[in-house]
């Protein structure tokens, strides 16, 4: 399985226009091509093309750890050390924990290969500590049985240190690499701001208590305006009666 023929049109005309971002992007995907194919040397070969086009710390973090997990498989163990550490560097600089936990464990799975016990386990143990802040389970597991695998060969070592080495397999990786290589991170964005809610319209309830309350107001004008009437009445009334005693 080669890279599609669409991933290399972008790669050929993305160099005829000089365009450094889209020979990027064609770059990191046949180097994850490759890599899925397990044809490492060859995904080395492009992502190390890709190297000088990067333009975050968290890309720089992702590329190095992939870079450095084919070496590993490629049992290149000190080229793989010198990725993990420049990955590490990298996702420190982006201040990102588990980029620096992947590649704390890359380094420490490196270490185990070339028999360096002690600089496997601080790794490991490095690895374990940022794990425990992120409050990551299962990663913690996974460690934690890297650690207590070595440190028992450690001690077999110890205490017989001659026929330990014929006698005792060497363990299998507590954490093997991950399935398939990993897509580039992107930079992580802000969240949006909540909108302002629009103000809220007053409820049915209040509208017909207001009505209510106008038509209240409406009939106590319309009584005030019958008692003045009637007091107009009255006083017509009382006039007539004054005249009528007046004439008597």
């Amino acid at each position: 399985m080669k890279p599609s023929k669409n991933t290399n049109s972008t790669m050929t005309l993305a160099k005829k226009i000089d365009n450094t971002d889209g020979i990027a992007r064609a770059l990191d995907n046949i180097g994850r091509t490759y890599a899925r194919k397990k044809e490492y040397s060859e995904a080395v070969k492009y992502w190390e093309q890709r190297v000088p086009m990067q333009k975050t710390n968290l890309e720089s973090a992702w590329l190095f750890h992939e870079l450095g997990r084919c070496c590993l498989e490629l049992e290149n163990f000190s080229q793989a050390i010198d990725y993990g550490e420049k990955s590490f560097n990298s996702a420190s600089l982006a201040e990102d924990d588990n980029w620096r936990i992947n590649s704390s464990v890359l380094i420490a799975q490196a270490e185990v290969k070339l028999g360096n016990d002690e600089n496997a386990l601080k790794n490991f143990q490095k690895a374990q500590e940022l794990a425990r802040k992120l409050d990551d389970d299962a990663v913690q597991d996974a460690i934690t049985k890297a650690i207590d695998d070595i440190e028992f060969r450690v001690k077999e070592e110890e205490s017989n240190p001659k026929d330990v080495k014929d006698s005792t397999p060497k363990p299998k990786d507590s954490s093997p690499p991950p399935k398939g290589p990993t897509p580039p991170p992107k930079e992580p964005t802000p969240p949006p701001k909540e909108p302002t809610p629009p103000p809220k319209e007053p409820d049915s309830t209040t509208k017909g208590t207001n009505s209510t309350a106008k038509g209240t107001n409406s009939t106590a004008e319309r009584t005030n305006s019958t008692t003045k009437r009637t007091d107009s009445t009255a006083e017509r009334t009382n006039s007539t009666a004054k005249r009528t005693n007046s004439v008597c």
